[in-house]
């Protein structure tokens, strides 16, 4: 039973939904009229999420077992406060904190537009990027923090697939350690659960991609020369990596259709532009067959490095040379061409730099 309260000045239409793995199934609906109380009554059989809508676009996730009670309050602002249900009520602390960094960063961003057509926005968006950065790692702690408290919650599938502005809390094969925890507890207690099933079914596939990735470490071994590329740039002039000594060399492997490749151009170039960062030049390879839309992502994105195309894409030898399963990968070369390391994330290789000379 889920049982709401609204005060004097409020009045909203309260619509449930259960939230299957990948739908959304209505329940039941209701008008909430001033000063008055209204109930939803159903019958759970396994413990699942449901989606609870209200003032139009407001949204709560509520954790439910079967025998739950749950008091929903709301205040005529817009905001709902839910309480009753052990694990509903342990989530919902977590999804405070989490809706109170949304809203940081929703004004950050709104202060970051205001200054994007004065002379200080350069510094502004500095300011936004380390504040950001801040709040994330913060989020993923406390992220971490009720995992590890709460091993037999079935919200763990929410919490470790919880997003923050327009990225993931957890990154795939970086936090992959956290998602093998997730997938081993949620199997102890909750082995049937549809919504395990498919955190595990995500999970397995992370597995492939963790295996491929030693493979390739294990077949590119540090030390070894990298295979020769020659690729055409963006004047149709064929490019090799072989012509930069200068400065060790990042290859870099994306797509610009790539949601997490086009995420780690920006997260790379701020690491190039970066006063404290080592010098590295960055040879970037592209995987599309349309050369049009390549350029495009890279003026858009502003990747003033040295950029190639590979218009064989998913088909490409290269793909198989070095090993690459997803997108990005970078690979760190020396001077001479020899592979210093690989990476999956813009994060790994920023903390190699860190504790790592070249």
């Amino acid at each position: 039973m889920i049982l709401l309260s609204c005060p004097e000045n409020c009045q909203t239409k309260v619509s449930l939904s259960r939230l299957d793995t990948n739908t959304v199934v209505a329940v039941d609906s209701l008008m909430m009229k001033p000063g008055k109380t209204a109930r939803f009554r159903f019958y759970i059989q396994e413990p699942g999420f449901y989606l609870i809508t209200y003032l139009a676009s407001n949204q709560k996730i509520l954790v439910l077992h079967p025998g739950d009670s749950i008091r929903g309050q709301f205040s005529a602002d817009g905001r709902a406060i839910f309480t009753g249900g052990a694990e509903n009520t342990d989530y919902q602390q977590f999804a405070r904190q989490l809706d109170t960094s949304r809203l940081k960063i929703d004004n950050l961003l709104l202060l970051l537009e205001s200054a994007r057509y004065t002379g200080n926005y350069a510094h502004e968006l500095k300011l936004f990027d380390s504040a950001v950065s801040i709040l994330s790692r913060e989020v993923k702690e406390e992220a971490i923090r009720y995992l590890q408290q709460h091993p037999t919650a079935l919200s763990q599938a929410l919490v470790i697939n919880a997003v923050l502005g327009q990225q993931a809390v957890f990154k795939g094969l970086t936090d992959s350690t956290w998602y093998f925890y997730t997938d081993s507890t949620l199997g102890a207690h909750f082995a049937e659960n549809p919504h395990r099933l498919m955190h595990h079914h995500r999970v397995q596939h992370l597995r492939q991609l963790a295996r491929a990735e030693v493979l390739a470490r294990e077949q590119l071994k540090t030390g070894s020369l990298a295979p020769e590329i020659r690729l055409p740039d963006f004047s149709d002039d064929l490019r090799s990596w072989k012509n930069l000594k200068e400065n060790p060399i990042l290859l870099y492997f994306w797509a610009p259709t790539d949601a997490l490749s086009r995420q780690s151009n920006l997260k790379l170039k701020q690491l190039v532009e970066h006063k404290d960062t080592p010098k590295f030049q960055v040879y970037a390879v592209a995987f599309d067959p349309l050369p049009d839309r390549w350029k495009a992502a890279v003026n858009l994105d502003k990747l003033w490095w040295i950029n190639v195309i590979d218009t064989l894409g998913d088909q490409s030898p290269l793909r198989r040379q070095y090993r690459i399963e997803r997108l990005p990968v970078m690979i760190l070369l020396d001077k001479e061409g020899r592979i210093l390391q690989r990476f999956i994330s813009v994060d790994a290789f920023k903390e190699y730099l860190e504790k790592n000379s070249f």
